[in-house]
């Protein structure tokens, strides 16, 4: 049986996680798994891009290489993009 206690703990201590997942779906990202993130397109150059949950940094990949590499993007940056190419999307 939960307390009270431990469930609003519990609850509290999920909300920075809501807001990053708000933050990513209303920049037009979706939930990927293997590797686990949340992924969009480069509105530059059409690059996959992932933020990977586990290792907190932006991931890329190329059609047709499948082959995730690291790149230098901030979560911050990484949200840019996404809204970016989300409106970029939505104006054609």
């Amino acid at each position: 049986m939960i307390t009270t206690s431990a469930y609003i703990w519990r609850e509290l201590r999920a909300i920075p996680e809501t807001r990053r997942a708000l933050r990513f779906h209303n920049a037009g990202f979706n939930w990927a798994e293997g590797p686990q993130g949340w992924i969009s397109r480069d509105p530059d150059n059409d690059d996959w891009i992932l933020w990977h949950e586990q290792s907190q940094h932006m991931l890329r990949a190329t059609d047709p290489d499948p082959n995730w590499r690291p790149s230098c993007e901030t979560l911050d940056e990484c949200i840019a993009l996404g809204h970016k190419y989300r409106s970029t999307w939505a104006s054609s």
